[in-house]
């Protein structure tokens, strides 16, 4: 009996204390990414949000012109190589053929094990017992810094072994429709139905590749053909960094236009020295805009400024002060034009940035493993500008 007060004291103060200590853990900060809600976003909230990235992406239309497709139609979608996402990628690929109701059947790769470090030769020839007619190898490829990955997709004819078509596409895009779509699809065929419908075969495949010589005479189509044989090549081309140097419409003040891959994506301003991985240039470049444009405004304001005062103090009739002020008012109306079309932003000079730009596009070729570069693809025989810059004016051709 003499301990119930105790007690009773030792419960009302547990009560008391402990919503204070609960509140004090809901305070704490915490390191885990945040949802919406605020919510601890972990690994599986951000997988799905890749995979509703990739389900974007392949669920395009566009993505099926780069497959045979048809009643008879079968493919199987193998991921290929060690990146972290490359089954997340593999497998919404295969689910969006299946929901597209374009083939027969679409197979995943549980048949073939692991090809995290098998070519994409020896992945065909593994596929050469299942009962497809195409086999869809998917590389995935880490993205520039700050930039989402980019999925290479090979479609190889099971039965040549040879690559039909490449799809490349960066992760949330969509993908560009194919500019050689395959011909419709022929049945799927085993090692069995093979042996017994080999002559028909042969004598089908014969008409169909007697049309695509024809079609396929050009030089352009074979270097297209190359490239998409070449998963690692058509995953640099998706990402590297060139100056067009043909055709230039850009003002005298700015350089030729910089692009990010063959799907030419422009690289204005900051966004050049960004994707080369160079933020104090950036930084330089902003800085030298504002200076540019605050000039161009000062000189109209006080341009448009003197003429209004002169025209304002002036007697009535006093046509020497007239054509006073629009000699004063154009000329500094003129002089803030040419400023903005002759003041030259970037911090650095042309040449200067090709080089850094040339330095980028070999990290992503050792990115890749490929050789060097022997010259730029979009380069030409000679090039010009005429620029200010905080350094003066300067004017240089080259050849």
């Amino acid at each position: 009996m003499p301990y119930r007060p105790l007690t009773l004291l030792l419960i009302i103060a547990t009560l008391t204390l402990a919503p204070g200590a609960a509140f004090a853990q809901d305070d704490a900060p915490s390191d885990e990414p945040r949802g919406p809600m605020g919510a601890a976003e972990g690994p599986d909230a951000q997988s799905s949000t890749a995979a509703g990235a990739w389900r974007a992406s392949f669920g395009a239309d566009a993505t099926l012109t780069y497959f045979r497709r048809g009643d008879d139609a079968a493919v199987i979608v193998v991921a290929a190589g060690e990146h972290s996402e490359v089954e997340l990628t593999a497998d919404t690929l295969e689910g969006a053929l299946r929901d597209s109701d374009a083939f027969h059947f679409v197979m995943n790769d549980d048949a073939l094990a692991d090809n995290s470090a098998v070519d994409d030769a020896k992945i065909v020839a593994k596929a050469k017992h299942l009962p497809v007619g195409q086999v869809a190898v998917v590389r995935v490829y880490a993205g520039a810094a700050g930039k989402p990955p980019t999925a290479v997709v090979t479609v190889y004819d099971k039965a040549t072994g040879e690559a039909a078509t490449a799809l490349s596409v960066t992760r949330g895009a969509e993908p560009k429709p194919s500019d050689r779509p395959p011909a419709d699809s022929a049945p799927a065929q085993t090692e069995e139905t093979e042996k017994t419908d080999n002559a028909s075969q042969q004598t089908e495949q014969g008409k169909q590749d007697a049309e695509r010589a024809g079609a396929d005479a050009a030089a352009g189509a074979v270097e297209t053909a190359e490239r998409a044989a070449d998963p690692a090549r058509r995953a640099y081309l998706a990402r590297y960094v060139w100056f067009d140097e043909a055709g230039n419409e850009a003002p005298l003040s700015q350089w030729k236009r910089v692009y990010r891959g063959d799907q030419k994506e422009s690289l204005e301003g900051e966004a050049f020295y960004r994707e080369i991985g160079r933020p104090d240039l950036a930084e330089a470049y902003d800085t030298h805009s504002t200076i540019k444009w605050t000039t161009v405004a000062g000189l109209a304001t006080l341009g448009a400024g003197s003429a209004a005062a002169l025209l304002l103090t002036g007697e009535p009739g006093d046509e020497t002060r007239l054509v006073t002020a629009g000699v004063v008012g154009g000329g500094l109306f003129v002089s803030s034009v040419f400023v903005g079309m002759l003041y030259n932003p970037h911090p650095i000079e042309l040449d200067e940035a090709k080089q850094l730009a040339g330095e980028h596009n070999q990290e992503i070729r050792d990115e890749l493993g490929l050789p060097e570069a022997a010259a730029n693809e979009h380069a030409s025989a000679w090039e010009w500008s005429v620029g200010v810059s905080p350094r003066g004016m300067s004017v240089r051709v080259g050849f």
